[in-house]
């Protein structure tokens, strides 16, 4: 298997499907710290809409790693100002989301 342009032979396809998992979950577990979501507010700032957003914003490969954290991240999106939420509907990538997280309450 080549890898970042490199042979990785001694790896196998499980061990490559395990390791995006975990990182897969990692990169959940950071985006509900990293910049979380929101429910209350208007409709276009909801948490549903907010968390589509984000996984839209996710490789077709982790859609499903953000379905299985669905709850937990509807959950914690009550933390966020309207502002922040709006923002984050806005955002083109993960980059701007992180930016929008930032924003002061």
């Amino acid at each position: 298997m080549t890898v970042f342009g490199r042979d990785e032979p001694h790896r196998t396809s499980s061990e490559w499907d395990m390791k995006k998992a975990l990182i897969g979950a990692a990169f959940v577990g950071a985006s509900l710290v990293v910049w979380g979501f929101s429910g209350c507010g208007k409709k276009e700032a909801s948490c549903e809409v907010v968390f589509e957003h984000v996984k839209g914003l996710a490789p077709a490969d982790m859609h499903d790693v953000f379905d299985a954290s669905h709850d937990q991240m509807v959950d914690g999106c009550e933390k966020l100002t309207v502002d922040q939420r709006k923002c984050i509907v806005a955002a083109k990538d993960f980059g701007e989301v992180s930016a929008c997280k930032a924003r002061v309450r």
